[in-house]
């Protein structure tokens, strides 16, 4: 009968311990949000429109709007519902409007009567050469990414242009009047 009094009296805690829990918001269970046309978070007032700028929530619990793209609050901006940006560019009317002249930061473009930057031309490994407009795969920009393992020849880097250079593998490191020893890694005299 004890075990049995244990047993109940446990459970019983554990009710009156969750009921509790339950009557001061202590649970996981999601709280309905009440309904009284007040905001709690900043997220409560967004209308999901990007250009009339972000909404908040303020003290008093109302709606405050967001900060426009565009006049009066940025006279000189234009702003692109689609591409969820505001820039400080005149308008445009072409791509060609946008062009700075640079190879190397890709082209620009006109979307929706705004200059948007353009995206670098070149991939991964490439090292973009705006003298020569066009993007190459560096051999080498410095001596050591030309070592071929050898003692006995001299591997240089020659840089070509714009930091980019070609490998060029001959020579000795030895001195007038040695030999050069590629199993001892030595230069000896004659």
């Amino acid at each position: 009968m004890t075990s049995k009094w244990n047993a109940l009296g446990a459970l019983t805690t554990g009710a009156l311990a969750l009921a509790l829990m339950i009557g001061h918001g202590c649970t996981s269970q999601p709280q309905e949000k009440p309904d009284d046309g007040l905001c709690r978070t900043d997220e409560d007032c967004d209308d999901g429109v990007f250009c009339n700028g972000e909404e908040s929530c303020g003290e008093d619990g109302v709606c405050l709007p967001g900060t426009v793209c565009g006049p009066p609050d940025c006279p000189d901006c234009v702003c692109s519902e689609e591409l969820k940006l505001c820039t400080v560019v005149p308008p445009c009317e072409s791509s060609a409007d946008c062009d700075d002249g640079a190879f190397c930061n890709g082209p620009e473009l006109c979307v929706g009567g705004a200059c948007v930057a353009g995206e670098p031309p070149c991939g991964q490994g490439e090292t973009c050469i705006e003298e020569i407009d066009t993007c190459v795969v560096c051999e080498c920009v410095e001596n050591e990414d030309c070592d071929d393992g050898l003692f006995c020849t001299v591997d240089t880097c020659d840089i070509v242009i714009a930091g980019c250079g070609v490998c060029e593998f001959g020579g000795s490191p030895c001195d007038e009047g040695q030999t050069c020893d590629e199993e001892t890694d030595t230069c000896v005299d004659e």
